[in-house]
């Protein structure tokens, strides 16, 4: 063998030693860091909980920095391996700056909390209380029209009418009513309604009634309804509305006033 080979295989075997074999040798020779006060030299498993650290090691058992005399940062992290039931250690290289980012991270770890927590409550709805003592929603908050309410109408559709109403969405009611005729017969009725507002609402709508003669399968005539008007409804609590209510029928147009209360639910 030649001195030029020989030189070149033991490069390979020192260049093999020093990257594989001296690690644990470093280590050894290393010195273990405080990165915080709050942990000391190592960190344990009641530290790992308490600062939510290592929450991707399973069977963690304990953790240590070590600084190693080339000055490189080394993590070692003992474990429980859940398969063989053995403890093995996990070897991480680190940055300065991520093992200082570390130490400020535990430092700071209530602050860094309460600022995340912060962050979070700051986009979700808020409810707030009012100077006269009343909870409600901040501008943030979608505002949540009342479900399922019941009237009285006089007026309107013409003369008086009992009506249960349902909400579609925020702004989009359902109604169905009934109400008698000059003649005795009662006859239901159908309205929508558009409502633009929270309380306080301009309520816009149109619906139909339809008039049975007598003979089976055959309706003689149909009413249509209208509403231009003001709401007032909360989500649970009474409901007052007044409007002009006209009436289209074949015959011609009737202009109306309606006036209705009730509650909503």
């Amino acid at each position: 063998m030649s001195r030029k080979n020989f030189l070149l295989i033991l490069f390979f075997i020192c260049t093999f030693l020093f990257t594989f074999v001296p690690l644990s040798a470093q280590e050894e020779e290393g010195e273990i860091i405080i990165i915080s006060e709050r942990v000391g030299k190592e960190i344990d498993q009641e530290e790992r909980e308490k600062f939510s650290l290592f929450q991707g090691i399973n069977g963690f058992q304990s953790a240590v920095f070590i600084k190693l005399p080339d000055n490189r940062y080394l993590l070692k992290i003992t474990y429980l391996d859940e398969n063989s039931g053995e403890l093995k250690i996990k070897r991480s290289q680190h940055s300065e700056a991520s093992i200082k980012n570390s130490g400020d991270y535990i430092d700071r770890f209530e602050e860094i909390q309460a600022e995340k927590q912060k962050n979070q409550d700051l986009s979700k709805p808020h409810i707030v209380s009012s100077d006269s003592g009343e909870i409600q929603a901040d501008q943030d908050t979608v505002y949540q029209k009342p479900g399922t309410a019941f009237f009285l109408e006089l007026g309107g559709k013409p003369g008086c009418s009992v009506n249960v109403d349902f909400r579609i969405n925020k702004s989009n009611r359902f109604s169905f009513g009934i109400h008698p005729l000059y003649n005795g017969s009662i006859i239901p009725s159908l309205m929508y309604y558009y409502l633009g507002g929270k309380n306080s609402n301009i309520e816009v709508g149109g619906g139909f009634s339809i008039i049975h003669s007598g003979v089976p399968d055959h309706f003689t005539r149909q009413l249509f309804h209208g509403v231009v008007g003001y709401r007032y409804q909360k989500k649970s609590g009474k409901l007052f509305r007044i409007g002009f209510t006209p009436l289209i029928i074949p015959d011609g147009f009737f202009p109306w006033i309606g006036i209705s209360f009730g509650y909503s639910l």
